[in-house]
């Protein structure tokens, strides 16, 4: 904080503090920040798993499989990729269609973004009048 001071009746700024040197190793884990894949959080070994000059301690896709760390069942194997994109991979219950949130509302293990039926009523989506009510019937055929 700067300092106003009256001197002679003129008002008188003292030149502050130099800045202190900048720290060469931030988060004190023997890394030069120059040299650390991680700055801010103390990673010592350096590790990084995919080789993205991120280190796993600080990495949000470890295994760079394209599943961030969190949702990922597997975040040290990147063998198991996210084929659609929707941030879940071997888990995904329509693993060819994008559906983060994995609704499955008959329970049956397929996705409603891919389920061909999604109330597990037997009639298939496209012919059914509430695909999400299993208690409403398919309507009749029409006579020839």
């Amino acid at each position: 904080m700067k300092r106003c001071e009256v001197v002679n009746g003129k008002e008188h700024n003292p030149p502050s503090a130099p800045p202190p040197p900048e720290d060469s190793d931030r988060d004190e884990d023997g890394v030069p920040n120059d040299e650390d894949n991680c700055p801010g959080v103390a990673n010592a070994d350096q590790e990084d798993q995919d080789n993205d000059n991120k280190g796993n301690a600080c990495d949000g896709d470890i295994d760079g499989d394209g599943v961030p760390n969190g949702p990922d069942p597997a975040p040290y194997d990147p063998s198991e990729p996210d084929k659609d994109g929707d941030g879940v991979n071997n888990t995904d219950n329509c693993v060819d269609v994008k559906n983060a949130v994995q609704a499955d509302f008959d329970k049956d293990g397929k996705g409603d973004a891919c389920d061909a039926d999604i109330d597990g009523d037997g009639v298939p989506n496209d012919k059914d009048p509430e695909d999400h009510n299993p208690n409403v019937p398919a309507p009749e055929p029409t006579p020839m």
